[in-house]
């Protein structure tokens, strides 16, 4: 189920997400991956989606794994942000303003 989670958050599949979190408590788990839901909603630019992991309880300074590529090794969903190959909406660079946002969001909830 967490993988599910975190699909539909890098998705930005607010409503399923929404479902999983109500029946489920998943915010925090780890994928196989060593990711929790919030990673790739934020690596993503789903803020909406992140607000509703973050409210759910998903700690805002939880690393990921060591599985992947080198640049997103052991990065907190803030250090995700640095990473320069993110895609948001239908395969576009994430903007300089959803980053903004995301920051803003992530320091809300303490991280660091």
């Amino acid at each position: 189920m967490i993988q599910q989670l975190a699909d539909d958050a890098m998705a930005g599949d607010a409503e399923t997400v929404r479902r999983l979190l109500a029946s489920l408590m998943l915010a925090s788990d780890y994928t196989n991956e060593g990711w929790t839901a919030l990673h790739p909603a934020v690596a993503n630019g789903r803020v909406e989606t992140a607000r509703m992991l973050l409210r759910a309880g998903a700690a805002a300074d939880a690393r990921t794994g060591d599985a992947g590529s080198e640049q997103r090794r052991n990065k907190t969903p803030l250090a995700l942000l640095a990473v320069e190959d993110r895609t948001g909406e239908g395969g576009t660079p994430v903007s300089p303003e959803v980053d903004s946002a995301m920051r803003a969001l992530l320091r809300e909830y303490g991280a660091s």
